[in-house]
């Protein structure tokens, strides 16, 4: 508005950011932010004068709010540094950073203690005008692997059913069971076909980053036990010394063996003997972690009383030719039997008849055998056959004139 006085016929104005104008009562258009002198000359009859106003008008640039982030995403605690680009004539900044945190400094840094998903907003404001800008900070929680199995020790082939206890932020998982296999499923199943200690460990990873959980000798898996063994000798006479191996397989941690005749032992490999006779069932159990099991082995153990020949004979001495009869009394385990009448003739009956067709003195023996082993019963001189007697006599002389002398001569025969 033009309120210069006097005679001028002329105005000149310079509104200072290049703009001029001749008009009495202008209107000029800033369009650039700033502060500017604006000055008026006025000119004609009355000579010529200026007005300049330094400073006098003030022209402010729109608001633009904007802000940069760094990082824009991460695990917690995350803390984000943010950097102010706003543009224009503000005078106030304001910050909400989407957890209930905020801020007025220009460039401030902000921790997010929590995973989550965060808007945030920046306000600048002043003469301006007011402006909003927004951005998106990512917090993730930190992956965290762990995890459960069941059952941890049994008999192979195992199932061990694994769940997932992991958490945070992941997207992967990777298993392995210490015995060559894995696994990326998220609660497997696994079978452990072979005895062992197993190291088991779970690796997950994604966007809360990596983790391991390692379980060292976690599963442990046993052989199942079998029992097995084997004696040596398995038959002879009373006493009987056996000597018993142990071949039983699987992790057992104890044994007991019965032996049939009341006793019993915990031996690895023991030595049993057998006093008497007898047919006699071992049984040997182990016991452990693999489980129970049990071997018997019926009628294994086979222990024969010790042969012993002896006889008898009736009768022992007669005229030939003298039937005998022979009555065996060998005691023990025997099968078998061998008579010698020693006269050349023998006989494997129990109880034999013989016929002594001759004269003569007889040594018998008998020769027993069986499991029970072999003996011998010798009787020397023990049938006696004698010849049957006979009477006879001759003379050389039967007749002649008394006094006859005659000699007689014993002709008999036999045994008299």
């Amino acid at each position: 508005t033009n309120s210069s006085s006097g005679s001028y016929s002329n105005l000149s104005w310079n509104f200072g950011d290049g703009g001029t104008s001749t008009s009495t009562n202008p209107t000029h258009n800033y369009t650039t932010g700033g502060v500017y002198t604006v000055s008026l000359t006025a000119s004609g009859p009355g000579g010529t004068d200026t007005e300049t106003k330094s400073n006098y008008i003030t022209v402010f640039s729109p608001v633009i709010a904007g802000f940069t982030s760094s990082p824009t995403s991460g695990v917690e605690p995350l803390t984000v540094n943010f950097t102010n680009t706003s543009a224009g004539s503000y005078t106030s900044l304001s910050w909400t950073f989407g957890d209930g945190g905020t801020s007025t400094a220009t460039n401030p840094s902000h921790m997010y203690t929590s995973s989550g998903t965060y808007t945030v907003v920046l306000t600048a404001s002043g003469p301006g005008g007011t402006s909003q800008a927004t951005s998106t900070i990512n917090v993730y929680a930190p992956a965290v692997a762990g995890f459960d199995a069941s059952p941890t020790s049994g008999i192979a082939p195992l199932n061990v059913t694994f769940a997932n206890t992991s958490t945070g932020d992941f997207s992967s998982l990777f298993w392995d069971f210490g015995d060559g296999d894995t696994s990326s499923e998220i609660n497997p199943v696994h079978n452990y076909s072979t005895s062992g200690v197993f190291t088991v460990s779970l690796t997950v990873s994604g966007l809360g980053g990596t983790d391991s959980e390692v379980k060292i000798a976690h599963i442990t898996v046993y052989s199942p036990t079998e029992a097995q063994f084997f004696g040596s000798p398995t038959s002879g006479v009373a006493p009987l010394m056996v000597s018993l191996t142990n071949q039983s397989s699987g992790d057992y941690t104890s044994q007991s063996w019965t032996f049939g005749d009341g006793a019993s032992r915990t031996l690895s490999s023991p030595n049993h003997e057998y006093l008497t006779s007898g047919t006699y069932t071992i049984s040997l159990t182990i016991d452990g972690p693999g489980g129970l099991d049990q071997e018997t082995k019926i009628n294994y153990i086979m222990v024969y009383d010790p042969v012993i020949a002896d006889f008898s004979a009736a009768p022992t001495t007669g005229i030939g030719p003298l039937a005998v009869t022979f009555t065996n009394l060998s005691s023990g385990s025997f099968d078998g039997f061998t008579w010698d009448f020693g006269d050349g003739n023998t006989s494997t009956e129990a109880n034999p008849f013989h016929v002594y067709a001759n004269k003569g003195v007889y040594t018998v023996s008998l020769t027993t055998s069986g499991p029970g082993g072999v003996d011998q019963e010798i009787r020397s001189d023990y049938i006696t056959v004698y010849q049957t007697v006979m009477a006879n006599f001759i003379t050389e002389d039967t007749v002649g004139i008394a006094p006859l002398t005659v000699q007689f001569i014993d002709a008999s025969t036999g045994d008299y």
